[in-house]
């Protein structure tokens, strides 16, 4: 068979989980042979749940079998487990693991590639993964990215800061917002909210300048968005990708918060320098389509002779069965498929030990959760449940953190406060801290992404995790012991608290 013979490689790429994390992927792959799969209705396989990859394998044609296996993005998805013993090539791409980067830790020691961002690529190096490639994997969409743009003079917002406004997540970009509202009253100013991607393409086609303040420095989704937009894309000055595509003052305006008004009211001014911008930004995008991008990775991936590339063994061929089951069955906790109960069946095949018991309880809790049972009662379960996990295990941190916020949460004020007290000791007597945010299952939300951040950015700076998130788990059993001190007429015993809270975390935005 010639070079020219040679058939496509079969790419087997998921999950897709829903229109909103999937939909923009249609057509990225029609220069292979790819079969998509997950519970998205468009997905050529149609498998809800935590399908194993035997399941998954079986639910293939019979003649079609993959070459590559492309895990898509495993901080919304989920790890089909025994993909670590894949008989072909695996890679996973994420490109916000900033969101849950214990749970990408574990997809990266369970595949042969990695591919994310030039900081992902730096963080996880320093995390100590050897098989990390920095490739772009997002794109323009041109069924959607430009569709609504709008003439220059019928533009009606002047300045459209947009995306996610979480702060612990954004809080550069909510620091960049405060900023816009300085602007003089007649500017006209849009922020959020945080809507569709076709609303927001609508946005972008309304205003005259999109101020872009990323996360990590990344070049994001909306770089590609606004370029197609037709708006002036404003991107902040230390961001470390942008200068790859596009060139300061030509066809991108770079800014810091001392000169952001400054350079939006010199632009907004000078309409035919900032219509050539957003011009220019606009050809020099386009050609980064999604299917462009994907067909780079591949290439990546690919030799010269069409072999598939594999860069060394399996990081996960390091553990034993148990941290490999442990690890991934703390994953599916939140990584599931939308079937919760797919992680009590993963955790109750754990064997015995102290963190097998600490997600066995989680997974049941997280079950009831999502499906409640309205003929039992609920604390009874739940408690009992957290209460023999720490019982068999006290001087284990993260059993007696999550009993502690179970206990907070579904006891009395006095008795929670009672449960509370000997894990700030442990806390505070330098116990190990074990770092997965699935071991601290309790932490609410916007703690796990302050958890998440605080940790990656220890790990890029050399630090020690441990060291790091220790400050940050105690300030938060602080304020729930103050929050219970107060529900329970402690007035003092609140103020006490918050006190020494806010000298453990001077800097912290929670006091």
């Amino acid at each position: 068979m010639t070079s020219n013979e040679r058939r496509q490689h079969r790419i087997l790429i998921g999950p897709f989980l829903g229109a909103g994390l999937s939909d923009y992927m249609t057509g990225a792959f029609d220069n292979f042979d790819t079969l998509t799969f997950g519970q998205w209705q468009g997905a050529d396989i149609h498998l809800p749940g935590l399908p194993t990859l035997d399941q998954l394998l079986k639910s293939l044609p019979a003649d079609w079998r993959p070459d590559l296996f492309l895990l898509w993005r495993p901080e919304y998805g989920y790890i089909p487990p025994g993909l670590e013993d894949a008989p072909f090539a695996t890679a996973a791409l994420t490109s916000d693991w900033y969101l849950a980067f214990s749970e990408c830790l574990e997809a990266a020691w369970r595949i042969d590639t990695l591919i994310t961002g030039t900081r992902g690529q730096r963080v996880f190096a320093a995390a100590g993964f050897e098989n990390v490639l920095a490739r772009p994997m997002l794109g323009y969409q041109p069924e959607v990215d430009g569709q609504f743009s709008l003439p220059s003079d019928q533009r009606d917002i002047d300045v459209f800061c947009g995306g996610n406004p979480n702060w612990v997540i954004h809080q550069e970009r909510a620091l960049v917002h405060a900023e816009l509202k300085k602007l003089p009253k007649e500017i006209r100013l849009r922020e959020g909210p945080f809507v569709g991607r076709e609303e927001f393409n609508r946005l972008m086609g309304r205003s005259r300048i999109f101020v872009n303040q990323t996360v990590i420095g990344e070049v994001n989704m909306k770089v590609y968005e606004a370029a197609a937009s037709g708006t002036c894309l404003f991107v902040e000055e230390d961001n470390l990708d942008i200068r790859n595509y596009l060139e300061p003052d030509e066809s991108v305006v770079l800014f810091n918060r001392n000169n952001l008004q400054e350079k939006v009211l010199y632009y907004l001014e000078h309409e035919v320098e900032r219509e050539a911008i957003a011009a220019k930004a606009r050809l020099r995008m386009a050609p980064y389509s999604y299917g462009r991008n994907m067909q780079s990775i591949v290439n990546e991936l690919v030799g010269s002779e069409g072999i598939i590339k594999v860069k060394g063994k399996r990081p996960v061929e390091e553990l034993n069965h148990q941290d490999r089951a442990e690890g991934l069955a703390g994953y599916s906790l939140r990584r599931n498929g939308g079937d919760p109960q797919a992680a009590v069946n993963l955790c109750s095949r754990l064997e015995s030990g102290p963190k097998a018991g600490l997600l066995q309880a989680a997974a049941r809790y997280l079950a009831r959760v999502a499906n409640p049972d309205p003929d039992h009662a609920e604390d009874g379960p739940i408690i009992e449940g957290f209460r023999a996990a720490f019982a068999a295990a006290p001087e284990y941190l993260p059993a007696a953190f999550s009993w502690a916020r179970i206990a907070a949460a579904h006891l009395e004020p006095d008795s929670a406060l009672a449960a509370l007290e000997p894990v700030v000791q442990l806390l505070s007597s330098g116990c190990p801290i074990p770092y997965s945010c699935a071991d601290f299952y309790a932490l609410d939300r916007d703690a796990r992404f302050d958890f998440e951040r605080t940790a990656w950015e220890a790990i890029e700076a050399g630090l020690s995790p441990d060291q790091a998130l220790r400050p940050l788990l105690l300030e938060d059993l602080l304020l729930v012991k103050s929050k219970l001190a107060t529900t329970a007429g402690h007035a003092m015993l609140s103020q006490q608290t918050l006190a020494t809270a806010r000298k453990i975390r001077p800097e912290s935005w929670r006091t």
